[in-house]
């Protein structure tokens, strides 16, 4: 179930924790120490166990912070069920003001959500066929109707700008 506040507080020290677990590690590079102690940091400075802002967290914390928030929102958990990876990605562009958008832009630079040769169902009712992805349009990739033939390029095409995939 949900965490009690005391539980959550006690969560919360998990970067400390394992940075302290770390840094007397002589093998591990600093800069993957720090990005365990700040991976929860965010860059307004609402982030824990220290709030430090964006200048002050390091380019690979602010890449696993992306990539924590994500795989929490796409993976399901005694108290919430899982998100689909759209919803996900939704979520983490909306969150312009706690994630690094380099870091967020890269992370979605990588994703691909509707492998080529896939079935999708449109908003229009029409199950299609992915044929081609666009790595700045990651939610809208081209597809073919498997039953009308019809083209759907739902990241260039205009004419397609009321069509998602839900």
């Amino acid at each position: 179930g949900r965490l009690t506040d005391e539980e959550f507080a006690i969560m919360k020290q998990h970067p400390l924790m394992g940075y302290n677990i770390l840094k007397e590690n002589d093998k591990l590079k600093d800069t993957i120490k720090y990005a365990v102690l700040q991976h929860h940091e965010k860059i307004n400075g609402k982030g824990y166990p220290i709030g430090v802002e964006a200048e002050q967290i390091t380019g690979f914390a602010k890449i696993l912070a992306v990539v924590d928030i994500y795989d929490a929102l796409v993976t399901e958990r005694p108290y919430k069920v899982a998100f689909s990876q759209r919803d996900a990605v939704e979520m983490l562009m909306a969150m312009t003001y706690e994630l690094d958008m380099d870091a967020l832009k890269g992370f979605l630079g990588s994703v691909i959500l509707y492998p080529v040769g896939c079935i999708v169902e449109l908003s229009n009712g029409e199950k299609a066929k992915v044929v081609e992805n666009y790595p700045d349009y990651i939610l809208r990739p081209k597809v073919v109707g498997i039953k009308s033939g019809t083209v759907y390029d739902l990241g260039r095409d205009l004419n397609c700008a009321n069509i998602i995939i839900p």
